[in-house]
């Protein structure tokens, strides 16, 4: 009996042991699946970052952003452009002088591709597009060995434009800044020649006229082309007035292209820059201001004008030239309603430099 209870004793710790190997083994599986959920784990999360990555280049569809990626020396660039300027291919340089400062971050050729930007509006007698393109190369690179042949180039463009006033402060302005540069002596023997003592006949400004509707005007006899002319510009004007800004200055310009010169075209031409002005695009507004100042001389819009182009260089800065424009104002059209808001910003403006002082 006892015998019996020791065999049945046996076979019981036999079968405990395979049940403890068994358990083993199934622990070590265990184990096992652990460590490879956990390698799993670790694997998705970092998917998931370069998923993240990716989608900080790529569009929303997995396209890559429209910004263009560089596929040349931007030395090599550089040089095809001075090429294409020498041979006045204008339109191609200017296209590769682009691409080096709009596709590449700023590098030791920006400042002069910005530069000859400018260089190349100039010699396509675009003088205002020129006179911006040097504006950018101050903001962008004021330290740039560079802004001195820029200042003497956009006082240039300013006499070009009939503008001496500005053009004479611009050089002046260069003498100051670089004072022993071999452009400050060229800009020293243009201000003691004859060329800024010029009288100035049609001055680049932009000002605000109280507007006159010529709608309300009394009627003159229009031809079928007139009345057509007339509406069409009213509901441009409609545009303006609901602040569409952008659509009414598309429209304002597409009237000037579609219609040869008409009783309409220089308030066209002022609203276009007043669109700009509205949006706190000074710049642009100043040069629209000008082609009206250029093309419209005579326009009743031209006291309005100065008064804008004047408080549109104060928007800048540019207190010095905001200042000559509103006296410009002032002493040709001493009689107008803009002359007393100019008066009155001229005024409060003496105020707060005596305070400051």
């Amino acid at each position: 009996e006892k015998l019996g209870h020791a065999e049945a004793a046996a076979v019981n710790a036999k079968k405990l042991e395979g049940t403890s190997t068994a358990l083993q083994e199934k622990l070590v599986r265990v184990e096992a699946a652990a460590v490879t959920s956990k390698e799993l784990e670790d694997t998705i999360t970092a998917l998931q970052e370069k998923l993240v990555q990716i989608v900080k280049h790529e569009g929303p569809e997995g396209k890559k952003e429209d910004k263009k990626l560089p596929t040349r020396e931007v030395k090599d660039i550089y040089i095809d452009a001075q090429k294409a300027f020498e041979e006045e291919r204008f339109e191609n340089a200017m296209e590769l002088f682009l691409s080096i400062t709009d596709d590449y971050p700023e590098n030791e050729y920006s400042d002069n591709a910005r530069f000859w930007i400018g260089e190349t509006y100039y010699k396509q007698k675009r003088f205002g597009d020129a006179i911006l393109a040097y504006e950018e190369l101050f903001k962008k690179n004021p330290e740039s060995d560079k802004v001195a042949g820029a200042l003497l180039k956009q006082g240039m463009a300013f006499y070009e434009l009939k503008e001496d006033d500005i053009g004479r402060i611009t050089l002046k302005k260069l003498i100051k800044k670089s004072p022993d540069s071999e452009q400050a002596q060229v800009a020293k023997k243009m201000l003691s020649s004859s060329i800024p003592a010029k009288k100035q006949q049609s001055p680049v400004v932009e000002t605000v006229p109280v507007e006159k509707q010529k709608p309300d005007e009394p009627e003159k006899d229009l031809n079928k082309e007139g009345t057509e002319i007339k509406n069409v510009y009213k509901e441009i004007y409609k545009t303006y007035k609901q602040e569409k800004f952008k659509e009414a200055r598309e429209k304002f310009e597409a009237f000037l292209k579609d219609y040869s010169e008409n009783e309409y075209s220089d308030n066209a031409r002022f609203w276009i820059g007043e669109t700009y002005y509205k949006e706190g695009n000074y710049k642009a507004a100043i040069l629209a201001y000008e082609r009206l100042l250029k093309e419209n001389p005579e326009s009743d819009k031209v006291p309005g004008t100065l008064l804008k182009q004047g408080i549109a260089f104060y928007e800048l800065g540019e207190e010095e030239t905001g200042r000559i424009i509103l006296k410009k104002l002032i002493e040709k059209f001493p009689d107008s309603e803009q002359v007393h808001i100019a008066k009155k910003k001229l005024g409060s403006l003496k105020s707060s430099q005596t305070k400051e002082q």
